[in-house]
């Protein structure tokens, strides 16, 4: 899954709260189902960010969101392991053995790309992500990679894809995150392979947490 958005608009409070549901079984927050209905056993989550501090910023987030802060998996930049975590590196593969985790964050998409490859490379990264799928695959792991929208204008879709549209293309589900002319912000689910896409949710930010206030037709194109 592909979680893109410009800077500042959610993401990282958006896979902070899919990460807490996922920790603790407990819904989403723009899961309307009764919560009779709803609730699931608890799994491990592994995230891996270079874009903010695990102990002051990312887990705090968490913490907030309602995360079994057990379940929660990280290697923190300081660690000498993380400049060896790349999409295709055994390292990765035999973390995610080790922790089996239902779902591992990547934060941003750029720091766990091999040195030698370019977003513009089709068949460069395409082999890359492959990797990935073949992890996931042999140890029931969803991967959820965050990266920024482009900055082109009149574009949506895959061109709304920062640098390499091949990445749409890979991915089974692509969501987007954005800011509502009235300041209030967008899930819009864009791309799905297993089924039709979700409606859009409208959601605020509410002392560093995720609100949802109702769903819309309205896509990121509008």
């Amino acid at each position: 899954t592909i979680l893109a958005g410009d800077g500042g608009s959610g993401k990282t409070i958006t896979w902070c709260g899919l990460a807490a549901a996922v920790s603790s079984g407990n819904k989403v927050y723009f899961d309307t189902v009764p919560a009779e209905f709803s609730k699931s056993e608890p799994q491990k989550v592994l995230f891996l960010s270079s874009e903010d501090s695990i102990e002051y910023t990312l887990r705090a987030r968490l913490r907030k969101a309602g995360a079994n802060l057990n379940n929660i998996f990280s290697v923190g930049l300081g660690d000498e392991a993380f400049t060896e975590i790349k999409f295709n590196s055994p390292v990765l593969k035999e973390m995610i053995a080790e922790v089996k985790p239902a779902l591992v964050v990547f934060d941003p998409l750029q720091a766990f790309l091999p040195p030698d490859i370019q977003m513009g490379q089709r068949n460069a990264m395409r082999n890359c992500l492959n990797f990935l799928i073949g992890i996931g695959e042999e140890f029931g792991t969803t991967s959820l990679i965050v990266f920024h929208t482009n900055k082109r204008q009149g574009v949506y879709g895959r061109n709304r894809v920062a640098d390499s549209a091949d990445i749409w293309d890979i991915a089974r589900s692509v969501l987007i995150v954005g800011r509502t002319q009235d300041e209030r912000r967008y899930l819009s689910h864009e791309k799905s392979n297993y089924g039709e896409p979700g409606q859009t949710a409208i959601f605020s930010i509410d002392d560093g947490v995720a609100v949802f206030e109702e769903y819309s037709d309205k896509t990121d194109k509008d």
